[in-house]
């Protein structure tokens, strides 16, 4: 997650990236209004829900480099402490509640933008549920019986166990 603000007149950006074992997939929005981003909330509240393996932490910063070159940033940086228990998918999906909640009129669905995420989510019902007001822990929470399936089916297949 990035959120970068560098003036009252220009752009805030916010950025997600999201991974799968069969793709990734990335998503920008711009906002006009610096005003509208506040990186310090966000990672508090996404703390706050004690993800596993993850907590998230407000920063500032200054890149050497590109757009933002020599601009004073502020963001909210993801810090993963237990790669073992970290689920960097149930992550993305609490940021994007989140992000949706906190910034409706930032349009993180846009319409040249849904393709793409569906492709990499496997499905368009992450999308289609946060797009109609369910939590990440409703969406996560559904998935429990496909993953079961899935354990099962596949503990013939293993090699080690």
């Amino acid at each position: 997650l990035g959120v970068f603000a560098y003036s009252r007149d220009t752009m805030a950006d916010i950025n997600t990236v999201i991974m799968s074992e069969t793709g990734s997939g990335h998503a920008e929005r711009v906002s006009l209004d610096v005003g509208d981003i506040d990186g310090e909330a966000v990672a508090e509240e996404l703390s706050g829900r004690n993800l596993p393996g993850v907590y998230f932490r407000p920063l500032r910063y200054k890149p050497y480099y590109f757009r933002f070159k020599d601009v004073n940033c502020r963001g909210a940086q993801i810090v993963v402490t237990d790669a073992a228990r970290f689920r960097p998918v149930q992550a993305q999906i609490h940021i994007l509640e989140v992000l949706l909640r906190r910034y409706p009129k930032q349009e993180i669905f846009a319409e040249d933008r849904i393709g793409m995420f569906d492709k990499v989510m496997g499905t368009d019902a992450v999308r289609k549920a946060l797009q109609a007001g369910k939590t990440a822990d409703e969406i996560v929470r559904g998935w429990a019986p496909e993953i079961e399936r899935f354990r099962r089916a596949r503990e013939r297949y293993l090699l080690y166990k």
